[in-house]
């Protein structure tokens, strides 16, 4: 019950984006069951130094699943762990700039650093599930993630902006 990103190789073993991506792949194909299954193991994971990067998949998977399928059951069974995810994300921009500190720049380079990519799936992160629990009628929770979404949002497109090489 891992949706792991090779097998029989260094590799053989779980990876937050490219199992999130696979996941993902199986819910379009209707493979409902399956995903559920793969949420706990996806959840489960961790790996150090990309923790930032690992909560956005991590909350981007479960909001996918439960607005695609409309399995409410998956937002109360995992809600500690989403819970903790959101928070990770609510509250750890501590970089000068308003963004996430470094992480390392993927699994297996270490390398630190600060990743538009991981800061942009994290604000969707906080946008959609601020935007999925209003739609079910958690509001006050929603109303906080969504403006932590709506704060973040034009610090990390300054970011962008900063970050965008326009000498072509």
């Amino acid at each position: 019950d891992e949706i792991r990103y090779s097998t029989g190789n260094q590799y053989d073993r779980l990876y937050s984006a490219e199992g999130s991506d696979a996941a993902v792949a199986l819910l379009t194909w209707g493979h409902d069951q399956l995903v559920r299954r793969l949420l706990a193991p996806l959840f489960d994971f961790t790996r150090k130094g990309l923790e930032q990067h690992q909560a956005a998949f991590k909350l981007n998977n479960l909001v996918r699943y439960t607005w695609q399928t409309r399995d409410l059951s998956a937002l109360r069974d995992y809600r500690s762990r989403w819970e903790q995810e959101a928070r990770r994300l609510d509250t750890g921009r501590t970089a000068p700039n308003g963004l996430f500190p470094q992480e390392q720049y993927c699994g297996d380079i270490h390398t630190p650093v600060q990743s538009l990519n991981a800061n942009s799936k994290a604000w969707r992160a906080l946008r959609d599930l601020g935007a999925f629990l209003a739609e079910v009628g958690e509001d006050d929770v929603a109303r906080h993630y969504a403006a932590a979404a709506a704060a973040f949002r034009p610090i990390l497109l300054r970011a962008i902006d900063a970050a965008t090489n326009r000498t072509t």
